[in-house]
């Protein structure tokens, strides 16, 4: 592609070469090749403009960077925003797929997952097809691949966009997090609409204060045609003063409302207002969130062309997401359920919902990961402390932290009394974890989820909590 195509609706300063052809673009030094266009970035840790010289070394055609970069020539493209044009470029690149799409951003500390997941059925059921980007995987149809973030850098996001329209896509599902926002990841793409599912503390170690971390989450509004806040979080009160606006809620009146809700084991339900119209739900998936998370989703699809009666009835039959509430199917007199809560808020919840349908005791296993925000490690143990059983305190995602300390940071929070036992190694946690129930108590594996992978010392290395059990129920829990 030319680079004056590629550079269409980006503000800039300079005199490139507008007839270059541009076939790669990047922002990595180690992705630079002849023919590519590197964007220099200043990241948390490193400048990439400080490698500008050898980008242009190694064959780089066009040159991206800030108006501080420390060498600036006549022919750079000069922005005012490096990470803004990387992907408006990558957006140029591909065609500009999400203009040609229904695309509708979810984001939010929980439930962004599930929330998705429950849209794209009811689009799906309504015969609209629908893609899907998200935490775990990005879809079409019956092709999916896994994702390593939840809202993927420029030239892998867009890409996958172009191939979900090339597909026959006319929809798109998107998670959408802080870090992609705050990075102007989805800046090449206009929203239908946005879904503000809830905010608690996360990420601080990124955003540094909860201010900041919200600041980052409204960064969507301005994309959005459309916003659907819940109204039950008092963060999004501001909200109320905007005309594009809508509000859903469990708790009170709302432009989407729950009432008449009634959760149990094998399944939830509750009429769902909208105006003067109410529709009976059920859902095959329980927890007073999951009505939060269906809630939100009815009313995203509200604003498409579909039978809201069909939209209700067809979530009897969402089966839930993979890692989310996950009953494992085995022999055991004891149930044992797979869950990605990872935050305070989500560990709360898991157990909150979970206590409501055990008969026994509740055990969870669980950790924190490493190089990741160590406020919430104490929040995790006092929560787990409260309101479980029995807690085994493990190794999640150490990354390059030592396992010990985040264990010793998170026992720090266990309240007087609180029975628990601390084991590093995560098989052996869930061995002890196993060993220890009887008949009807659930052993709650917490904040691995849909992850088949432990990241230790930075080295990834593969770790399916259903494999794990299986062969440890196979062995007797002999480890």
């Amino acid at each position: 592609m030319l680079l004056g195509a590629l550079l269409e609706n980006i503000a800039y300063t300079g005199t490139p070469d507008l007839n270059a052809e541009i076939r790669y673009i990047c922002s990595n030094i180690n992705d630079v090749r002849e023919d590519s266009i590197f964007v220099a970035i200043k990241g948390q840790h490193t400048n990439a403009a400080e490698y500008i010289p050898l980008a242009i070394h190694l064959g780089a055609k066009a040159i991206v960077c800030g108006p501080d970069a420390p060498i600036i020539l006549s022919d750079f493209i000069v922005v005012e925003q490096p990470r803004q044009a990387l992907a408006l470029l990558c957006s140029n690149f591909y065609g500009r797929p999400s203009d040609d799409l229904h695309v509708i951003g979810v984001t939010g500390t929980n439930g962004k997952t599930t929330t998705s997941y429950m849209i794209r059925h009811i689009l799906a059921n309504a015969g609209k097809k629908t893609g899907l980007i998200g935490t775990i995987e990005a879809c079409g149809g019956e092709d999916c691949v896994g994702m390593n973030n939840t809202t993927p850098e420029p030239w892998e996001l867009y890409g996958i966009i172009k191939k979900l329209r090339d597909d026959g896509c006319r929809y798109l599902v998107m998670e959408v997090s802080s870090q992609g926002l705050h990075q102007h990841r989805t800046d090449g793409i206009r929203f239908d609409q946005g879904v503000f599912t809830n905010f608690s503390a996360e990420h601080l170690d990124y955003h540094q204060s909860m201010e900041e971390y919200l600041k980052a989450k409204m960064l969507l509004i301005p994309q959005c045609r459309n916003i659907i806040a819940n109204a039950d979080c008092s963060y999004f009160n501001a909200f109320s003063e905007m005309a594009s606006c809508q509000f859903f809620s469990i708790e009170k009146q709302a432009d989407y409302q729950a009432v008449d809700i009634c959760c149990e084991l094998s399944e939830s339900r509750y009429t769902f207002c909208i105006k003067d119209q109410h529709y009976p739900v059920r859902l095959s998936v329980p927890g007073i969130f999951n009505v939060a998370n269906s809630l939100a989703a009815l009313a995203v699809c509200s604003h498409y062309d579909i039978d809201l009666q069909e939209a209700c009835r067809c979530l009897a039959y969402f089966n839930g997401v993979r890692g989310r509430m996950e009953l494992l199917k085995t022999d055991t007199p004891y149930s044992i359920m797979i869950d990605f809560a990872h935050t305070p808020e989500g560990l709360r919840q898991l157990l909150t919902t979970a206590r409501q349908f055990i008969r026994g005791r509740m055990i969870v296993v669980f950790g924190c990961g490493g190089d990741r925000d160590k406020s919430k490690r104490k929040q995790m143990g006092k929560i787990a402390g409260e309101l479980a059983d029995y807690s085994v305190i493990t190794s999640d995602n150490p990354r390059t932290e030592d396992p010990d300390q985040i264990i010793f940071q998170i026992r720090d929070g266990m309240p007087d009394g609180a029975r628990y036992t601390a084991i590093t190694d995560r098989t052996q946690a869930i061995a002890h974890a196993l060993r220890y129930a009887k008949k009807d108590d659930c052993v709650i594996l917490a904040g691995k989820g849909h992850e088949e992978y432990q990241l230790i010392n930075g080295i990834k290395h593969h770790y399916d909590e259903r494999e794990v059990v299986r062969e440890l129920l196979q062995t007797n829990c002999k480890i």
